[in-house]
């Protein structure tokens, strides 16, 4: 079974097209990248063994996929206070970071995408 290796609500993310040859850790979610085709806010990120999921809130239909892939494990970095980064199967380059904005009144907030993945943390801590 997988487990969660970064769970990040609310986010600010960047993606950048596989075409494109820019080097991973230049990527910034906030300011946005040039180089990047998309910017997604108050976003959840989701990072897993081999796995991201990224939902936004989709108001009265509740949370919303808006893009999940396969991620190359080794390409993942994890930072605390500044933008994470990981590359996924396809080459799409991913770069994320915690938002200051609350996410106040998001159902992305107790929205629980795992279903039957472990956890990386004891619950009976």
């Amino acid at each position: 079974m997988a487990s969660v290796k970064h769970d990040v609500f609310p986010a600010l993310v960047a993606l950048v097209p596989a075409d494109d040859p820019v080097e991973l850790t230049s990527i910034s979610s906030a300011p946005i990248s040039p180089k990047a085709a998309r910017q997604v806010n108050t976003a959840r990120v989701v990072i897993m063994d081999n796995l991201i999921i990224i939902a936004i809130d989709g108001g009265s239909d509740g949370p919303k996929v808006v893009f999940r892939e396969e991620i190359k494990p080794e390409t993942f970095i994890k930072n605390q206070g500044s933008d994470s980064y990981v590359e996924t199967v396809s080459g799409k380059k991913v770069a994320y970071k915690k938002d200051n904005a609350c996410g106040c009144g998001s159902r992305l907030r107790t929205w629980r995408p795992y279903n039957n993945v472990n956890s990386s943390k004891d619950p009976t801590e």
